[in-house]
């Protein structure tokens, strides 16, 4: 219904007003919910789409009709009246929408939550145990726990929706550095058997065909071949070169005029990932080829481990030393294993000729890891020993 006014604006706006409401509360019902018998509650909503109730229209139209649908300085007041008090019949008269539970519904819900609450519970305190044992573990000098996270891509390119979920939480091994080590990271992944493709001297290599064609626009572009180099992934190149001089297949493309032949290019997705910026992942070890992802964790921040996959001890202590700290000066030395180096930890800041010693003997300062390092020997040993005690 559209309504003809020959009123002035803040008449005509007050029956506007007065229509708005009412069609608001045609869409107004009262919502009955709680435990039934127990507590209960009622709430007054509006759906904000869908259509009126069908009460609602008979009463517009008899205004309409009554006042032949037009607005005038004279009856606008009425139409007004006749309006608020349609609003107060459809008050009056406000379905009721009964969304209360039964005790016993209530009941069976409180009940299964409160089993996935124990379950949960039950979870985590397991991986606490686990968490527990293995910060017992740390080594003295460690900065960060080295962790392998088995992840379940959830992704779903139909709705472009794109996420994962973590299955399993591993702690594999130690970080002494203060800063980011993909060295330490590659060495850990390569000592466990399910993220050993991520170790040290390994890559994710994979065969591309490429058309060589007899003319100059036409050389390099991707051919699709349809050989089994297209989808296998390499953990070395030398597996790739393998492959590539193994196979057989030769393949001549033509196009546009031109002909040329299929050549096999060896290419490398990067496992070492730098995500150090808003949102993303930070530095960490991971594959297409796999859902590992290998990354270090701050000791102050270690939880959730689901299991302990670390070496033993000895492969962190010193090897001049039952303990990693000495006995006289309270200096720690640690072999730092995926660095191929020793460091040595003063508890402060040591003499002048113990600091000339150091120098001497080609021990440089490292102000990332707040310690002394030199390279892995037998002499270098015996002097972190002797400068130490």
């Amino acid at each position: 219904m559209k309504w003809t006014t020959q009123a002035g604006p803040k008449q005509t706006k007050a029956v506007s007003k007065a229509i708005n409401d009412f069609d608001w509360e045609s869409k107004t019902y009262q919502e009955v919910y709680g435990t039934k018998g127990v507590d209960e509650h009622t709430s007054t909503l509006t759906q904000m789409f869908g259509g009126a109730r069908e009460d609602a229209a008979p009463l517009m139209v008899a205004i309409y009709e009554k006042h032949q649908g037009l607005i005038t300085r004279e009856n606008y007041g009425l139409i007004e009246r006749d309006i608020r008090a349609a609003i107060e019949t459809l008050k009056a008269s406000r379905p009721v929408k009964d969304a209360r539970r039964d005790p016993e519904e209530v009941a069976e819900t409180n009940a299964l939550c409160a089993e996935r609450e124990a379950v949960r519970d039950a979870a985590a305190a397991v991986k606490k145990v686990v968490t527990d044992a293995v910060l017992a573990k740390k080594p003295a000098g460690a900065a960060a726990l080295i962790v392998a996270i088995e992840t379940v891509d959830d992704s779903d390119m139909m709705t472009d929706y794109h996420g994962e979920h973590t299955t399993k939480t591993v702690a594999i091994g130690w970080r002494f550095s203060s800063r980011e080590d993909f060295k330490a990271l590659r060495a850990a992944a390569g000592a466990y058997e399910p993220t050993a493709h991520l170790g040290v001297g390994k890559g994710d290599y994979f065969v591309r065909a490429v058309w060589m064609g007899d003319t100059e626009h036409q050389a390099g572009q991707a051919a699709p071949c349809g050989y089994e180099l297209d989808t296998v992934h390499y953990t070395t190149r030398a597996e790739a070169e393998a492959a590539v001089a193994a196979s057989v297949e030769e393949m001549t493309l033509s196009f546009e005029g031109g002909k040329g032949t299929v050549e096999y290019r060896i290419e490398e997705n990067q496992i070492e990932h730098r995500e150090n910026y808003s949102m993303g992942k930070g530095n960490y070890l991971q594959s297409r080829r796999s859902g590992w992802r290998v990354k270090s964790v701050d000791v102050a921040y270690v939880s959730g481990l689901d299991e302990d996959a670390l070496p033993t001890a000895k492969v962190y202590e010193s090897a001049v030393s039952d303990s990693p700290v000495s006995e006289s000066g309270g200096a720690t030395i640690t072999e730092n294993v995926a660095k191929a180096g020793i460091e040595i930890r003063f508890p402060a800041k040591p003499a002048s000729e113990v600091l000339d010693r150091l120098k001497a003997n080609g021990w440089r300062w490292s102000r990332f890891s707040s310690c002394w390092y030199h390279k892995a020997d037998d002499r270098a040993r015996a002097f972190a020993k002797e400068v130490s005690a």
